[in-house]
């Protein structure tokens, strides 16, 4: 799919690769390097670390993950420890005949994973509560003199945050990431969007089972581009 689209963008919301060991108390899982190897060969445009990711720390996720050239943004993560930043978002440019698409990424990591690792916070990384620091980040992307023309968050956080983060969070377009129950009774769905008079809120939250793919349709309208619709 990936190589017969190349305006196609793979990303990853978290927990794609194996935590902790089933078999090996206090290890983590044997499958973690293959897990790595699937994901870098994917090559994804957006990746956010997740709560099996994070299951050995922030210091062991960084090491797998540059051992397949592999870069994780979050949104929500503080420290400071250079070496342990993240980028709060990324841009990716798909070019068209109608001209160039610019799609930002954020990521929101469950702050709750403090509560049964401690790693996380001992590695030198504190997980915010992620709606102000979305909504600086995005403050921040519509400033630039080339803004993105879609923001789109990335999370597996639990529904309860999830809930809240649809309620108060402005300005981004959709939301990747929802892993309830729900998704699996939802083979497809096709929404049209309306224009402006909504642009603050956020258009739709799109389930999450196994791999999910979406097509997202933009509109042009007096040299403006928004997005129209996500099938």
């Amino acid at each position: 799919l990936l190589e017969d689209h190349p305006n196609t963008l793979y990303v990853d919301a978290g927990s794609f690769v194996d935590g902790a060991s089933s078999v090996r108390a206090g290890s983590l899982s044997l499958h973690r390097p293959t897990g790595f190897s699937i994901l870098g060969r994917l090559g994804p445009d957006a990746l956010v670390p997740g709560e099996t990711e994070l299951a050995g720390g922030v210091k062991s996720l960084l090491l797998e993950a540059a051992a397949q050239d592999l870069t994780y943004l979050a949104t929500n993560w503080e420290t400071d420890d250079p070496t342990l930043a993240l980028a709060r978002s990324s841009i990716n440019t798909i070019s068209t005949e109608h001209g160039p698409i610019r799609v930002a990424f954020l990521g929101a990591i469950d702050p709750d994973l403090h509560r049964w690792s401690t790693q996380i916070a001992a590695d030198g990384v504190q997980i915010t509560e992620p709606i102000a620091a979305i909504e600086e980040e995005v403050k921040r992307l519509r400033g630039l003199p080339e803004p993105p023309h879609a923001v789109i968050l990335l999370t597996s956080v639990n529904p309860a945050l999830l809930s809240n983060l649809r309620k108060e969070i402005r300005y981004v377009d959709l939301i990747l990431g929802d892993v309830s129950a729900r998704s699996e009774r939802l083979n497809s769905f096709a929404i049209e969007l309306r224009t402006a008079q909504t642009e603050e809120s956020s258009a739709t939250t799109l389930p999450v089972d196994g791999i999910t793919s979406a097509k997202l349709t933009f509109a042009i309208n007096d040299e403006q581009v928004t997005l129209n619709g996500v099938d």
